[in-house]
């Protein structure tokens, strides 16, 4: 008799695999480029720079710096901790808050008192009197003072760097009037356009005269 073959089941075969698909969140986002990452960058250090400049208290910071160490007790809460330090190098150095006027002045007065004749040329030109005209008064308060805000003739008692007679009269601008060169200054800028309507004028006649 024939021999009854096995049929032998044939191998399973593994099937192919199937490509899994990758959702939405899956996908590999593109990289930006750098000018998205630049706007991104700005638009962050604006917005921190709006929020600490707008948080940060005046009087308090314009205190410190003036070096008074502590705080005064009335001032509003420093918002600023909580904003971290990018947030404190906004407000304090980039965008630092407007001085205390008392605190403003007396800087003033010191930069002034180290430069007076570079306080005059500001205020020279405040009033319109540049070019010719400073030139007048720079010769005129060289030759009254050499813009030494301390000066005095011993003789009259005219003083400070118009030569005031008497020096008092200056205090017409200011209580300060002995110390301060910018209090000196412009009084004697109202002296000068009041009586020779010009430095020029003044300097005219101080030529011809000897005096202003």
């Amino acid at each position: 008799m024939p021999t009854h073959r096995v049929r032998q089941a044939p191998h399973h075969r593994a099937a192919a695999p199937t490509a899994e698909r990758l959702g939405p969140r899956h996908r590999q986002q593109p990289e930006r480029r750098p000018a998205a990452r630049y706007a991104t960058a700005i638009a962050t250090v604006a917005t921190v720079m709006s929020i600490a400049f707008a948080q940060a208290p005046a009087v308090e910071r314009a205190t410190a710096l003036a070096g008074n160490g502590q705080p005064a007790s009335n001032s509003t809460p420093d918002h600023l901790s909580t904003l971290g330090s990018a947030a404190r190098l906004t407000a304090e150095v980039i965008a630092p808050p407007r001085l205390d006027p008392r605190i403003a002045a007396a800087r003033a007065t010191r930069s002034a008192q180290r430069d007076p004749r570079g306080a005059g040329r500001q205020l020279a030109a405040a009033r319109g009197w540049t070019g010719g005209q400073w030139t007048c008064l720079d010769r005129l308060w060289l030759r009254e003072s050499r813009w030494n805000y301390r000066a005095e003739n011993p003789s009259s008692g005219a003083y400070g760097i118009p030569q005031a007679l008497p020096g008092w009269k200056m205090s017409t601008s200011g209580r300060d009037w002995r110390t301060n060169p910018i209090t000196q200054i412009r009084w004697g800028l109202g002296y000068i356009k009041g009586r020779y309507g010009s430095p020029c004028g003044a300097w005219a006649h101080s030529e011809s005269h000897g005096w202003y």
